[in-house]
């Protein structure tokens, strides 16, 4: 379940980027990014197509190995911190990161339950025979897994939406079952891949509204998006990125002014 945290801002340092790069072949899409995230902030990735805002994202949890460059994680002030460099996808997921896709990504001839369940199983301990054979700790482990993602779906208001087929859900419900889906890894760190893509003025109002509820329950939000009248609303700190470098880093107000921000996004 959620724990209820003090909304207090930390200062702590959750996820520290050095360096960070990524090359193929010839050609290097991400170069020597760095940026620090603090806990419970909300940072914002943008940049114009073709930055490199995506492979970030996918250094970031595993899909590609960086080139170069290391990522820090510390989930409190007792942890210690450790590298996620090496690490696996579902490696990275259980360490605390979970993310949702440019593209959406769901099982859609199973049930909107059924797709949030499947998030849900990295945090259980079942085995195949478990599965196969259910014992009595199994079917605990199972119908705790179907209370917390059900609680996931009543959060991101899809509760009564539950036992339908995900492919019958509307473009903006299928984008809040991706987040549910993520939420139900119980992540310290939630990256959102162009999450107001495609929505419309209502859903990006309620998306907003989403972004801060999972913030206040204690979720640090890393967001890559288009929409700079959403990114400017929401968040905390902003990194911008052109041509895969970092060209800004700051808050909303300082990004807003910034001269090779205004010339990335309008052109000389």
């Amino acid at each position: 379940m959620f724990t209820e945290v003090l909304q207090t801002k930390s200062v702590m340092t959750l996820l520290t980027v050095q360096k960070l790069t990524k090359t193929f072949g010839g050609l290097t899409a991400v170069k020597d990014i760095s940026f620090e995230l603090e806990k419970n902030d909300i940072l914002s990735v943008i940049g114009p197509n073709g930055a490199g805002k995506t492979t970030l994202f996918n250094m970031l949890t595993g899909i590609y190995q960086p080139t170069e460059g290391q990522i820090m994680l510390k989930k409190n002030e007792d942890d210690k911190e450790r590298t996620l460099q090496g690490l696996k996808s579902h490696q990275i997921n259980q360490a605390g990161l979970a993310r949702t896709f440019q593209n959406i990504r769901l099982f859609n001839k199973m049930t909107v339950l059924e797709n949030v369940m499947v998030g849900r199983h990295v945090r259980t301990s079942n085995g195949l025979w478990a599965i196969l054979i259910p014992n009595k700790k199994a079917r605990i482990e199972e119908e705790e897994t179907i209370e917390q993602s059900m609680e996931k779906l009543e959060f991101v208001g899809l509760g009564d939406k539950a036992f339908i087929q995900a492919d019958s859900l509307s473009y903006g419900d299928q984008r809040r079952l991706e987040i549910a889906r993520a939420l139900a890894t119980d992540p310290t760190i939630l990256l959102l891949d162009e999450p107001a893509a495609g929505m419309n003025p209502q859903e990006k109002k309620q998306l907003i509204g989403l972004i801060r509820r999972i913030q206040e329950k204690g979720v640090t939000v890393i967001l890559i998006e288009h929409d700079m009248g959403l990114v400017m609303n929401i968040s905390d700190h902003i990194v911008v990125m052109n041509f895969g470098q970092k060209i800004c880093e700051g808050t909303p107000e300082v990004v807003r002014e910034n001269p090779e921000v205004i010339k990335a996004y309008l052109g000389a």
